[in-house]
């Protein structure tokens, strides 16, 4: 045992035997019993600093140590680990021991979790060239289940310092290559599963790999949480029922900003999701859900609403299912999407465009605004998604409404796709898409292929507040777009009449905008 981990266990000796005394002195008329006597069950907070003012105190070494031993001496019925400003510098995980903990930091600015500078990569594998198995920075025991939480700090992976030798050559840990996550909270099957988890208010960067990862999880919420250079997703969430992500930023520089495998009830809610527009190759989708195994965990209730996401490598939403049989109730409203999905090809279509769904009924697409996206603003069947070899299923009928979006300025692209429809509707033997009150504008290629039904439809300049017509993914210098409604644009009051205008401000004309902010509290006023 290390000289800090002795001073360590002293210093909760020492603690303890205070709280003996105490019980003693205010409890004379009684013997103690085992609650008096088990100190570990009356301590409900610990602070930790790098000052010298905590219950325990780091010095930049190893200082998961101290916190793995707080989080063990709270009490057994849960509590609270709190971290004072400064870095604390950790070489292995941080191991969350007991339901009802939270880990809390002073402040995401100035309480941060660093992994030390060459730190512990787990096992070389010489068959794959790449550090395998390597722990996560934050963990949960199985014995911690329930009601975790984790606030008010920075996470930082610091994998721009961890290095492996090869042949006596030093290498950079690759990202995505089963490195380190930032959290991985784990159930371990639907009968043993983890159940209300929360982030907020966290700085997540630099991990090797996703920076939030579940598995076998309920009730888990993002509030407020910035992404940037993980080296896998930003949240990758698998078999988790129950899911909030909102308020939060994603700099997607390597898989997806937010990523579903075989989950359900999903709210994605008011995020800004971007690639970096000088390396585009880099990301994959802004949102990418994958339906599998749906007897398992169905694919109901799904909604992605009110976020920004532009510059994506691939398309800005990614939907795809095995079969389409347990797929229901998707609602995809109040997005804004521009400039994604410049690395599709036409061989390779599945990565293209804005919105891209495949093998997926009971979709509703409502008050979007989708400009200057790759391929195809629109594009639903074929071949699409991560998982190309997932067929078609053609036994089972869906259909899709498309309603009050603006659809504006689809390009090519470089990579010699053929066209850049609007809407692009492939298998229409199963796919019955009904399209209405859509604004179509300056499309490369045509408005809409394959739309069963076409109502309303306008063909009008939108007349954003800040935009520059045709401009090209690739020469683009302003990335931030406002894609708000001019008070002259012709699609104020222009939505479908059956809809309810919702938070728009007064006057409204009691009719829905098309676009994004239609029945938002963001809407343009009426002429």
């Amino acid at each position: 045992m290390s000289n800090k981990m002795i001073m360590l266990r002293l210093r909760y000796v020492l603690l303890s035997i205070f709280l003996l005394l105490l019980t003693a002195c205010g409890n004379t008329d009684k013997k103690p019993n085992n609650d008096d006597i088990n100190t570990s069950d009356r301590i409900q907070k610990i602070i930790i600093a790098t000052d010298g003012s905590g219950d325990y105190n780091c010095d930049g070494i190893a200082d998961e140590e101290q916190i793995n031993q707080a989080l063990k001496d709270i009490s057994s019925s849960g509590g609270t680990v709190y971290l004072k400003a400064g870095t604390y510098k950790i070489n292995t995980q941080i191991v969350i021991d007991k339901n009802t903990t939270t880990l809390e930091g002073e402040g995401k600015e100035i309480t941060i979790i660093q992994l030390a500078d060459e730190a512990d990569r787990g096992e070389y594998n010489a068959t794959y060239d790449i550090y395998t198995n390597a722990p996560p920075l934050i963990v949960n025991r199985s014995s911690a289940t329930e009601n975790l939480t984790f606030k008010n700090f920075t996470l930082d992976g610091n994998k721009y310092h961890q290095h492996y030798q090869v042949n006596g050559e030093q290498r950079q840990v690759e990202d995505g290559q089963d490195n380190y996550h930032g959290f991985k909270i784990l159930g371990t099957h639907f009968n043993h599963i983890v159940n209300h988890v929360r982030f907020s208010n966290m700085n997540i960067k630099n991990t090797a790999d996703d920076g939030i990862f579940t598995n076998f999880a309920r009730d888990v919420e993002v509030d407020d949480v910035a992404f940037s250079h993980v080296g896998h997703s930003g949240t990758y969430m698998v078999y988790t029922d129950g899911v909030i992500i909102k308020n939060s930023q994603f700099l997607v520089t390597a898989n997806s900003g937010v990523r579903f495998d075989s989950s359900n009830h999903i709210l994605v809610q008011n995020n800004r999701i971007y690639g970096e527009i000088e390396k585009t190759g880099n990301s994959n989708f802004g949102i990418q859900i994958t339906v599998r195994d749906a007897d398992d965990m169905p694919f109901n209730h799904v909604i992605l609403e009110k976020n920004i996401i532009s510059h994506t490598a691939g398309a800005g939403i990614c939907i795809d299912a095995e079969d389409p049989s347990n797929t229901n109730n998707l609602q995809i409203r109040n997005n804004v999407i521009y400039q994604c999905g410049n690395v599709g090809t036409e061989e390779n279509r599945r990565e293209t465009g804005g919105i891209n769904l495949k093998n997926l009924k009971g979709t509703k697409i409502i008050n979007n605004t989708l400009v200057n996206n790759i391929g195809g603003a629109i594009r639903i069947g074929g071949n699409v998604g991560f998982y190309s070899d997932v067929p078609v299923v053609t036994t089972v009928p869906r259909t899709t409404h498309i309603i009050n979006n603006i659809i504006s300025d689809t390009v090519k692209g470089n990579n010699n796709i053929a066209n850049a429809h609007g809407i692009d509707i492939q298998n229409t033997e199963v796919n019955k898409v009904i399209c209405s009150y859509n604004n179509f504008w300056n499309n490369t290629s045509n408005d809409t292929i394959g739309c069963e039904n076409e109502n309303n439809t306008l063909s009008m300049n939108p007349k954003f507040v800040s935009i520059v017509h045709g401009t090209d993914f690739w020469t683009t210098n302003n990335p931030d777009f406002n894609l708000h409604l001019k008070k002259d644009s012709p699609n104020i009051d222009s939505g479908d009449p059956s809809m309810s205008v919702a938070d728009e401000p007064s006057p409204n004309g009691d009719i829905i905008n098309i676009g994004a902010y239609g029945g938002t509290k963001e809407a343009t006023v009426s002429r």
